[in-house]
């Protein structure tokens, strides 16, 4: 379902499933052709990948300011994902990278 809130043009990364969980549904003309999208899904990570970019984005966690424009709480999510489907404009500012945080108020 996550390809359905890409952007024209976006990115999918598909990481961390290590076990087989299931067929999806896959439309290849709307999910793919005519939203010309990138789909990656990198084979061979491990856990151990997944603690190393932790520790990254925690020592360059000022760098990320600089790319997220929005932190917005759990309870807004919602809200997050329909600005980056099409209105791209949230809290009166133009909405680029959102980050959600689940500990925020």
């Amino acid at each position: 379902e996550g390809i359905e809130y890409l952007r024209i043009s976006g990115t999918f990364c598909e990481a961390g499933h290590f076990i087989d969980t299931g067929d999806i549904v896959l439309n290849p003309n709307r999910h793919l052709v005519l939203k010309d999208i990138t789909l990656v899904a990198p084979y061979g990570s491990k856990t151990g990948h997944f603690v190393k970019a932790r520790a990254l984005l925690e020592r360059d966690a000022g760098k990320l300011d600089q790319i997220v424009s929005h932190r917005l709480p759990l309870d807004r999510l919602g809200e997050g994902f329909d600005a980056l489907l099409g209105r791209y404009h949230l809290d009166g500012r133009d909405a680029v990278k959102i980050a959600i945080d689940p500990w925020q108020s």
